[in-house]
């Protein structure tokens, strides 16, 4: 789909699979380039990924995909011919679809470039399964080009108990260098507003093989000067139980990265993706194309400040016929790097907040400073179900 206007427009696409109480959304992509990078695909038992490629050109064209595994071993290119303005979506379970290493299971998890002679386009899905069933999902829009800083402004780890796991994240970072080794530090920190004993952070490096995407689990560990370690979030524990609920992460590169994050909350078998974004991506605006308050779901904004100055930001709300803000926000001042939410449910039973809403909504400081991301809640009596969904804002 081809969106065209006569005034400057953000869009997000959300997809919902009613059966299988499954949604996802991701953030049209304004600027199809020749490269595409995906940092997170798998291909095994549990979890598992598409991904589609459109030709945003009238010319037809050939796309060369390349699979690298978390080692850096590359299998492909693998070829496929698109006419102009069509799409594909690949499935690395298909033979056809994919190189025979990865057809036949040797590679499991990575990143995957996507090369091309015209402007492309692509979205990845990636699906999580328990017992044979599909329990949920989650979307994200390729990049073309690379950050040396990525940030997240909501990263999540938490326990109900010393064993029950609540919310878990995982960062995935891919190196856009074919050549050099990118040497990355990752700098984990909690919200201001998390409980006291949760106010440890985390900070190391790692060292990515060209093109190559290595992981980053909250819960099982993560990559750690080039190899992989369990225990790498654990000093987070903090006697069995804490919760971050929306922590950041900044990462810095001597090599353009990109990146994703993608959060599960296990017990709602409820998982969600969205990119990370650099201070080029920041802006003084920021539209959030979908918010809601309805009685079956919610939404949350995550807003976090990438420059090295304290703004203070509003949130304006609009309903879908536009004009004038049906409600607006100032928040507290942000300090440089840190992050706040603001979530419309909080909003509706403390202050006023429009029942029923269905629109979007904008953040706005003083400075191009911010860069956001939002989650959609649906809770079980919503149309499709028990669900979440992210993506990121738009910058204007």
């Amino acid at each position: 789909m081809t969106v065209n206007a006569n005034e400057n427009v953000s869009a997000i696409v959300e997809t919902t699979h009613g059966s299988e109480t499954v949604g996802m959304a991701y953030t049209s992509i304004s600027k199809p380039a020749k490269e595409a990078y995906l940092p997170l695909v798998w291909r095994a038992t549990n979890n598992k990924s598409v991904f589609t490629v459109k030709n945003a050109s009238a010319v037809g064209t050939w796309i060369y995909m390349t699979y690298y595994t978390e080692s850096g071993t590359p299998y492909g290119p693998k070829s496929y011919w698109l006419p102009g303005g069509s799409s594909h979506t690949f499935d690395p379970f298909n033979c056809g679809d994919a190189p025979p290493e990865v057809c036949n299971g040797t590679w499991t998890a990575g990143g995957v470039k996507i090369t091309a002679n015209q402007p492309i386009a692509a979205v990845a899905s990636a699906y999580w399964y328990a017992d044979g069933q599909r329990t949920s999902a989650g979307q994200y829009s390729a990049a073309s080009s690379g950050r040396t800083s990525l940030f997240g402004p909501s990263i999540f780890r938490g326990k109900f108990d010393a064993t029950t796991w609540s919310l878990l994240s995982a960062v995935r970072l891919q190196n856009l260098s074919g050549s050099s080794w990118a040497f990355v530090t990752l700098d984990f920190q909690p919200r201001p507003t998390d409980p006291p004993a949760c106010q440890t952070s985390l900070t190391f490096t790692d060292w990515i093989p060209p093109n190559s995407s290595h992981g980053y689990n909250t819960r099982g560990g993560g990559y750690q000067n080039g190899s992989f370690n369990a225990t790498l979030f654990e000093v987070l524990e903090n006697n069995g139980a804490c919760l971050w609920w929306g922590g950041t992460v900044h990462v810095t590169s001597n090599q353009p990265l990109v990146g994703t994050v993608n959060a599960a909350w296990p017990l709602a078998n409820r998982a969600w993706i969205h990119a990370l974004l650099g201070p080029e991506d920041a802006r003084a605006a920021v539209v959030l194309p979908k918010q809601q308050q309805l009685g079956h779901s919610w939404s949350r904004i995550n807003i976090m400040n990438v420059s090295d100055s304290t703004v203070t930001s509003t949130v304006h709300f609009y309903n879908q016929s536009g004009g004038n803000p049906v409600y607006s926000t100032t928040l507290a001042a942000l300090p440089a790097h840190r992050a706040i939410t603001v979530n419309t449910l909080d909003l509706s039973n403390c202050c006023g907040f429009p029942s029923n809403f269905e629109g979007s909504a904008m953040v706005i400081t003083d400075a191009p400073a911010l860069i956001a991301t939002s989650e959609l809640f649906y809770n079980s009596s919503a149309p499709g179900g028990n669900r979440i969904a992210a993506y990121e804002g738009v910058g204007r």
